[in-house]
């Protein structure tokens, strides 16, 4: 321990806390400790304390040099947040300059050494950096092999802007919707880039003690506008091919077959359908429920209307599977993730040629939907926190496509016309007709 801890606990101060706070004219700046490289469990006494604020839109990140914490606040206070608030940077730049501005190779590797941590899959955090990589390079016109020997003051409002001119320049000024997907695509990236710095990642404080001057900046910058997209169903002609093919995978290839089956039955999110149990079911509907290993996404239950022989058909191939069936039994018992890899390929393989994702049998399923209720009621079955979302659904789909899409069940009748009705009246919602 070093003298001032000892003489810290001696006089009893110093504090075993992680989190403390500077306030100064009304504001409250944020200092933390850190436990030393390699240590493990919670941050002790011994450990470092370190200053993290916003000042005038630029971050400050220094490490106090000290295990006191009244020390700490007095050094964070005198030496980097009064200067800072009097606009005299130069001080607190002239501080930081000690050490080193750190390199993105430093900031790529603290970050996705986080995936075990957060356990989360190593190959998303990796996605990541490559798409800050992607940013960089673009935004300098150049391919560049060694961006991770970059420093991390590139992370700033002006490559953001860069990037986008860049990527824009890319497509013709006259060609309205390609710039669109361009516009959309550019902000994908992004975004992508800023989750090195997420609020989940900065909790876990990798970065401590790495000089990023222009952060915030990075942060704050505009992302390009984006016109709203309408959803619209496929050419007939394309579902029905789908339909189609769905009748040889049944035979050919089950497991599959029952993900589709679920999918443009039940219009579930992707982890909706891998938590989904068998006592989900209802007569003529689902009930998303809350599991020990799963919370949907609205953080709510809710009813999801579907036809009655949704579940005859999907226990009868998972029998034929040999999958157990019992009520706490998963639905897709195993292989979730490898069936959702090649539901792309196959729904590429039938005709389809919209975006190949599990994702689109949810479009499928509420266009059938929206046709025939009420938008309210819709937006309750699909679980949409804002009706805006859902209204993306109403927009008038090609003709005859409806039928087409209502027909996807299994047999070829379709869903008659109803009146306008919520899902708390009776008899429930029942979107797609059955054989």
């Amino acid at each position: 321990m070093s003298d001032e801890g000892r003489a810290s606990r001696a006089a009893g101060g110093g504090s075993p806390d992680s989190t403390a706070y500077v306030k100064h004219g009304g504001r409250r700046f944020k200092i933390y400790r850190r436990a030393p490289a390699g240590a493990e469990g919670s941050p002790g006494r011994d450990a470092i304390w370190y200053l993290r604020a916003i000042v005038g839109g630029r971050m400050m990140h220094p490490s106090l040099g000290t295990n006191v914490r009244k020390v700490a606040e007095e050094r964070a206070l005198r030496q980097y947040i009064l200067p800072a608030l009097a606009g005299r940077w130069e001080d607190v730049e002239a501080r930081n300059s000690r050490r080193p501005v750190a390199r993105l190779e430093e900031v790529f590797a603290a970050y996705v050494a986080l995936a075990p941590v957060l356990n989360r899959p190593r190959r998303a955090f990796e996605n990541v950096v490559l798409a800050a990589k992607r940013v960089v390079s673009v935004a300098d016109g150049v391919v560049r092999e060694d961006v991770g020997e970059l420093p991390a003051s590139v992370f700033s409002e002006g490559l953001v802007y860069r990037f986008q001119r860049a990527w824009m320049a890319r497509v013709p000024a006259e060609e309205v919707e390609a710039r669109n997907a361009a516009a959309v695509s550019a902000n994908s990236y992004v975004r992508q880039a800023r989750q090195l710095f997420a609020r989940e990642v900065m909790a876990r404080a990798p970065y401590a003690g790495l000089v990023m001057p222009e952060l915030a900046g990075f942060l704050a910058a505009r992302k390009l506008r984006e016109a709203k997209r309408k959803a619209s169903l496929p050419e007939p002609a394309v579902l029905a091919a789908v339909l189609e093919a769905a009748e040889r995978l049944r035979v050919d290839r089950p497991g599959l077959w029952l993900l589709w089956w679920l999918a443009v039955q039940t219009g579930l999110r992707k982890g909706e359908l891998r938590a989904m149990r068998w006592r989900w079911f209802r007569p003529g509907s689902v009930r998303v429920c809350f599991e020990s290993d799963f919370m949907p996404k609205s953080r709510e239950e809710r009813e999801v209307p579907c036809a009655e022989a949704t579940e005859r058909e999907a226990r009868s191939v998972a029998v034929a599977l040999g999958w157990p069936t019992g009520p706490g039994d998963r639905v897709i018992a195993s292989g979730f993730e490898r069936l959702a890899r090649r539901f792309g390929p196959w729904l590429i393989a039938a005709g389809w040629t919209r975006r190949q994702k599990l994702h689109e049998m949810r479009k499928v399923y509420a266009s059938v939907l929206v046709r025939s209720n009420d938008v309210t009621a819709v937006q309750a079955a699909l679980g949409h926190q804002d009706v805006r979302t859902t209204q993306i659904y109403a927009a008038a789909p090609r003709a005859g496509a409806v039928d087409v899409v209502a027909a996807l069940a299994v047999g070829k009748e379709t869903v008659p016309s109803r009146p306008l009705i919520t899902l708390r009246d009776a008899p429930p919602l029942r979107p797609m007709a059955v054989r």
